[in-house]
């Protein structure tokens, strides 16, 4: 098995449940968040740097579920604190993970 096969296979491992047309959508973003990557100043901090975020954080547009069935389609309308500061300083987010509900 190549590496790029084991690195992706461990991404889908890890995602929670995705359809083909998700994971096509998160392919589309993934492209999108990186071409906004190669605009950023190279010399802030975290430029480029691959962010997974824990699912109690909100993220503006992304499914935020604190693992709660209560929360289970809550889309927030904005970013978390952390969440700007992290995208000045150039880091990119490209998934969220899983977690104990509301832990």
């Amino acid at each position: 098995m190549s590496e790029q096969a084991k690195v992706n296979t461990e991404i889908i491992i890890v995602a929670i449940q995705a359809t083909q047309d998700a994971l096509k959508q998160a392919a589309a973003d993934c492209e999108q968040r990186i071409s906004e990557a190669e605009k950023m100043d190279s010399s802030l901090p975290f430029y480029g740097v691959p962010v997974v975020v824990k699912d109690n954080i909100n993220t503006l547009g992304i499914r935020t579920t604190a693992s709660s069935r209560i929360l289970d389609n809550y889309v927030p309308i904005y970013n978390a604190h952390v969440i700007d500061k992290l995208n000045a300083a150039g880091a990119v987010v490209i998934c969220k993970s899983s977690m104990d509900e509301l832990g």
